[in-house]
């Protein structure tokens, strides 16, 4: 039998799984409130702001938004103690920079149908907000009416002072400082400064594949030699681009690809590498609408058509650049814009997997010709290092005549000696050993070598 107390506890305990039969007090209840706007807009800025390539995503669109031909990156600790884009596009007027690092202020879009036929990069007015949220922001602007610069700077997404004239070019400067200042977590939660960097750079690598005609420059801060610089122009094309950016030696081993269709409508061209060029990762850069984006759909059928042409575990390189009907696009489904959803997404990764196969086909002969090449090379090889054997030797005749290595240059000769021993079995006795050969004396020298040595003595 328990005891009381036992039983008493036991039956105030609350039974799982059983709504408590007292109602709690209304200061218990949670209550929903409104957040702070400085909340609200911090929240959303991680969202947006990942990390300094996020950021770095961000500004180059809104350069390439503005037209720019020229754009120059510098970047300090990976991005996380400065980041800083120039541009020489059309800049920003004086009255826009009170607004500018505002959330949803944008001069891309007026309603929401306009984002079936977006043909910028920005629509929410949320980059340079986000920004602002997570670093110190400095812009400097000048529009091509105007006589002087502008430079302001931003906190939070408000402008600190107004803005004040300095001296300046046409186009936009900005510089974003102590990124993730006010977050130590996410701060600490990122790589080296040396991985953010590398993720800085090759945002500023696809995007000069991508747009070729544009000159593209990026440098560390205290670096007096770019890491990547691209000539740009009109004449340029995306494969002197790729053979800058990652080599000769790959841009070597490309061939181009295009495809195009009515049903589902939309147009593709891209590079890719052949079957001599091989690597241990995937590489596949995507644009659509020349958005930079990240689509399964296109990598499956990419990693399909060469799984048939590569050796296992070996992946190709590839750019694609997909242009489609902007109806047909939904690009406002990630906050930092790294995926878009189209329609007709597996039919056209189909097409586009046919358009590789074709050319793989037409190359296919290529590595096995090679690796033929290699083996008769090997073969022939062989031959000449035969041939170049010298001829095996001749079997030496014994011709009964026997020099002991105690007395090399005397011979013996068999047949007597076989008789003596004969000889000695029979109850004689041995022969006498033959006497030493007498020491040999010098040979006088002749009269005119020893006249010689004595003239040289």
């Amino acid at each position: 039998r328990a005891p009381t107390g036992a039983m008493s506890a036991v039956a105030s305990a609350p039974v799982v799984g059983e709504p408590d039969s007292e109602p709690k007090a209304d200061d218990e209840v949670g209550r929903i409130q409104q957040l702070e706007e400085a909340v609200i807009n911090r929240i959303a800025a991680g969202e947006v702001v990942v990390r300094p390539a996020n950021a770095l995503k961000e500004l180059l669109e809104n350069c390439l938004d503005a037209g720019s031909t020229k754009i120059v990156v510098a970047v300090k600790a990976g991005g996380l103690k400065m980041l800083r884009v120039e541009d020489n596009g059309h800049g920003i007027r004086e009255e826009d920079l009170p607004i500018l690092c505002e959330r949803f202020t944008t001069s891309k879009l007026r309603k929401y149908e306009d984002l079936t036929s977006i043909a910028t990069f920005g629509f929410r007015g949320e980059a340079l907000a986000s920004i602002s949220h997570v670093a110190h922001v400095t812009v400097t602007t000048m529009t091509a009416k105007d006589t002087v610069a502008r430079v302001a700077s931003y906190s939070d997404g408000k402008l600190r002072a107004p803005p004040r004239p300095c001296a300046g070019t046409t186009g936009t400067t900005i510089v974003a400082e102590d990124m993730f200042y006010n977050n130590q977590t996410r701060r600490q939660a990122l790589g080296k400064e040396s991985v953010e960097h590398a993720r800085v750079l090759e945002v500023v690598q696809k995007y000069a594949m991508h747009y070729p005609t544009v000159s593209f420059t990026c440098r560390k801060a205290a670096g007096a030699v770019a890491e990547l610089h691209t000539a740009g122009g009109p004449e340029t094309t995306t494969r002197q681009v790729v053979s800058a950016v990652h080599g000769s030696n790959l841009a070597s081993h490309l061939f181009d690809f295009e495809v195009r269709s009515e049903d589902p409508r939309f147009r593709c061209r891209g590079l890719a590498t052949g079957p001599q060029w091989t690597s241990r990762s995937m590489s596949l850069t995507v644009f659509i609408n020349n958005r930079l984006v990240e689509c399964a759909a296109m990598r499956r059928a990419v990693e399909s058509v060469f799984s048939s042409v590569l050796p296992r575990h070996q992946h190709p390189w590839a750019f694609i650049a997909l242009d489609l009907d902007p109806a047909t696009v939904d690009v406002n489904v990630h906050p930092t814009k790294m995926e878009v959803q189209f329609l007709h997404e597996e039919t056209i990764s189909q097409h586009i997997q046919d358009a590789i196969a074709s050319q793989l086909k037409s190359r296919a002969g290529v590595r096995t010709f090679d690796s033929q090449s290699s083996l008769l090379a090997s073969t022939q090889r062989q031959q000449q290092l035969a041939a170049a054997k010298p001829a095996p030797l001749e079997p030496a005749k014994f011709d009964g005549t026997i020099v002991p290595a105690s007395s090399a240059g005397t011979s013996v000769n068999a047949e007597a000696s076989l008789e003596s021993l004969s000889a000695f079995a029979a109850g004689g006795s041995l022969p006498p050993p033959p006497p030493p050969p007498p020491a040999s004396s010098p040979s006088p020298r002749p009269p005119e070598e020893a006249a010689a040595m004595l003239l040289l003595g």
